[in-house]
C-alpha cells in the first residue's frame, strides 16, 4: 500500500495551469529522454518514434504531465491504464506474449480501459493514430531500440 500511497502522491503533486505553474509542452513522457529512443514497428517495419516504459516508475508516471504525444509510448508488464489527470485522448493497445494485437481502444480523458486477461503491454498512441496506421487485432507489433540512441544526449 505504501507504494500506491506514493503514486497518489504524486499524481496530486503534479503541476497543472490552475495551480499558477504551466507545464513545459512535452514532446513524450516527462521522465524519459528528450528524443525517443526505439521505434515501434508494425510487421516488420518501423512506424513510429516510441518511448519505453520499464521500471515500476515509469509504468506508473506514463504520460500524466504532458500535453501531447509524438510517438508512441510502450508500457511493460501492463494490461489496463487509466487517462485521470491526462488533458488529451489516446488510443490504447493491448499486445500479447507473441506480439500480436489483442485489443484497440481510443480512451478519453478521465477513463479505465478494460482490463484484458491476454494483454502484456500496453502502447499508448495519440488519438486516432492506431486506425491511421492500420493497428488492428492480429498485426504483430514489437519495439526495437534505435542504433542512434545514444546520440540523443543521453
Amino acid at each position: 500500500m505504501a507504494g500506491l500511497d506514493r503514486v497518489r502522491r504524486r499524481m496530486i503533486d503534479t503541476p497543472t495551469p490552475q495551480d499558477g505553474v504551466v507545464p513545459m509542452p512535452a514532446r513524450g513522457p516527462v521522465w524519459g529522454p528528450p528524443c525517443p529512443q526505439h521505434a515501434l514497428v508494425l510487421d516488420g517495419n518501423d512506424v513510429l518514434d516510441c518511448w519505453l516504459a520499464e521500471t515500476r516508475a515509469e509504468r506508473n508516471q506514463g504520460l500524466l504531465g504532458t500535453d501531447s504525444l509524438e510517438g508512441a509510448l510502450w508500457i511493460r508488464r501492463c494490461s489496463n491504464v487509466h487517462t485521470f489527470r491526462m488533458r488529451y485522448a489516446i488510443d490504447v493497445v493491448l499486445v500479447r506474449r507473441d506480439g500480436r494485437v489483442h485489443a484497440v481502444e481510443t480512451l478519453a480523458p478521465g477513463r479505465f480501459s478494460r482490463p484484458r486477461l491476454y494483454g502484456l503491454d500496453t502502447v499508448e498512441l495519440p488519438a486516432g493514430l492506431a486506425r491511421t496506421l492500420g493497428i488492428v487485432p492480429g498485426r504483430v507489433l514489437t519495439c526495437r531500440r534505435l542504433p542512434d540512441a545514444d546520440a540523443c544526449g543521453l
